[in-house]
Parts: structure tokens; C-alpha cells; sequence
């Protein structure tokens, strides 16, 4: 549901149907782009859209994607906010959204300790850089460079 939710979002772009999406068999099939929790088979813990060229905003309706560890939506033409699209996720790890058009990092206190890489880089981000980064205890790579912060790392 969620991911054919986001599918429509984005206009149905072709480069997803052309990939399988939608095709009529499971979700977890749907590879490379999206990968399954071995022991459930069916929940989605990894999607990788990355450089399809996808326009226009994440739908709230991921968040229904709660056990997702690893996020690229990279390399498209994505807007908008994720906070609302990723409210929830408490095993998020990795979350890759550079070379896009949001406009704000994703408010994600809740599960910052966990996350272990995080890139907005090339977006069009402004203000301050939010402190909930600071919370990011394991934390490996950050990068938040080619926006407009007017702060400090806090």
C-alpha cells in the first residue's frame, strides 16, 4: 500500500514501472530498489530510489514503513518535507536524500541515535542547522554541505 501510495505521488514515473513496481507480484520482489527483512519475508527494511529522476513530495503514507533501516531517494527532483513521510521509523540507520529540492533536514530526534549515516547534501536548505544532529551518537558520515546553513554544527 505505502509504496504503491508513493508510486502515485509521484506521478507514476515509468523508470519504477519499468522496474517492476507495481507489476502484480509482492513488494519484496521488486528489486534491486526495494529489500525485505529476511526472517518476515514481506516487511520492507530497505528502498533505494535513487537517481530516477522522481518529482514531487514523499506521501505520509510511508510512514506506515515503520521498520525501514535504510532510506537513498538521492539524485531526483524530490520536494517538500520528509518528517511527515518518516514519522514512526524507530530502525532508521541510513538516510540518503542528496541532490534533491528539500527545503528542511527531516526532523528525526526520535531515532538519531541510531542512525549512522546521514546525507541532505545539494538540497535547498536553510537556517540553522537543527541540534537533534547533535544527539546523533552513532553517527559515522554527515554531510550536510551545498546548502544555506547559517549555523553552526550545534
Amino acid at each position: 500500500f505505502a509504496l504503491a501510495t508513493l508510486f502515485y505521488s509521484l506521478n507514476e514515473p515509468s523508470k519504477l514501472l519499468s522496474s517492476g513496481w507495481l507489476s502484480g507480484k509482492q513488494e519484496c520482489t521488486w528489486t534491486p530498489m526495494v529489500e525485505c527483512d529476511v526472517r518476515t519475508g514481506s516487511t520492507v527494511s530497505k528502498l533505494n530510489i535513487s537517481g530516477f529522476d522522481l518529482q514531487g513530495q514523499l506521501p505520509k503514507e510511508l510512514g506506515s514503513l515503520r521498520y525501514v533501516t535504510h532510506l537513498d531517494l538521492s539524485k531526483n527532483v524530490l520536494n517538500g518535507g520528509v518528517t511527515r513521510a518518516t514519522t514512526g521509523w524507530s530502525e532508521l540507520q541510513e538516510l540518503r536524500l542528496a541532490n534533491n529540492r528539500f527545503e528542511t533536514v527531516p526532523e528525526l530526534m526520535d531515532v538519531m541515535s541510531s542512525v549512522t549515516y546521514f546525507d541532505v547534501s545539494a538540497n535547498n536548505i536553510t537556517g540553522e542547522i537543527p541540534v537533534f544532529l547533535s544527539f546523533a551518537s552513532n553517527l559515522a558520515h554527515l554531510d550536510i554541505s551545498s546548502n544555506s546553513f547559517s549555523s553552526n554544527i550545534p
